[in-house]
């Protein structure tokens, strides 16, 4: 891709990274040095760009890399890393329309994104608000797509948790093993992975569950507003900084 091409699609994407930015890092981070950061870099080795592959998948290799070490030297809230997969499963959702009201709040869903586990939330973010492919998310992981699956299952229900205020007013019991299975299947049921008995075992359950059906309309709601692309408007100040980067190559 010619230099002034190449140039005019950062211009494009640059909206797109900064969306991105804010919901991979904790409140407080400057997004716009972060984007521009990537920018920067995305420029610096653009010659190693191959056009056969996505400008968008590519830039999100580098902004996904660039966040993770932030995170590492940022003071964010404490996450969720490293608990182990039983304890999403016992999640319980009181009232998802609060969750779904909450998560459209910028502010909240940020901070509620801040507390998941580093790579449970970028692979939700890529995922539900990017649209982009599990397979996608695996490469810009440098995962398989399995375990793609499994961080997005849990991230998809940590944060509906996270976002319930509710939350603190636990169940008398934990779920059965029906439910826990059944929750094993939620985001394969949600993305339409599922062979057909499996679909009609979890269709059954929840006809009949009083616990689930909250927790599934949640992560619903989660997947629709994260998946609504708030509009971003490129600061002066960084399209300067990009003006300035690439005038003197071209």
């Amino acid at each position: 891709m010619r230099d002034d091409a190449f140039r005019n699609a950062l211009v494009d994407e640059t909206p797109r990274l900064l969306r991105l930015a804010a919901r991979l890092t904790p409140p407080g981070t400057d997004e716009e040095d972060l984007v521009q950061d990537v920018l920067e870099r995305a420029w610096t080795s653009r010659t190693s760009y191959h056009e056969e592959s996505r400008l968008s998948t590519w830039l999100h290799s580098i902004m996904v890399n660039r966040a993770t070490d932030l995170g590492r030297r940022s003071a964010a809230a404490p996450v969720a890393e490293g608990d182990p997969d039983c304890d999403a499963l016992a999640i319980d959702i009181r009232d998802p329309a609060s969750v779904v009201e909450r998560a459209g709040d910028a502010a909240a869903l940020r901070e509620a994104l801040s507390r998941l586990a580093p790579d449970d939330r970028t692979v939700l973010v890529l995922r539900d608000g990017e649209d982009l492919s599990a397979a996608e998310v695996a490469e810009i992981m440098g995962t398989t797509t399995d375990a793609a699956h499994k961080r997005l299952q849990r991230g998809r229900l940590r944060l509906a948790a996270e976002l319930d205020l509710a939350r603190g007013i636990p169940f008398d019991e934990r779920p059965p093993e029906t439910c826990r299975l059944a929750r094993t299947r939620v985001s394969a049921y949600l993305d339409d992975r599922l062979e057909d008995r499996a679909r009609k075992e979890v269709d059954t359950h929840l006809r009949h569950c009083t616990r689930c059906p909250p927790l599934v309309q949640a992560v619903i709601g989660l997947g629709n507003a994260l998946g609504k692309q708030p509009e971003a408007h490129v600061p002066p100040g960084l399209k300067r900084a990009l003006d300035q980067l690439t005038t003197s190559s071209l």
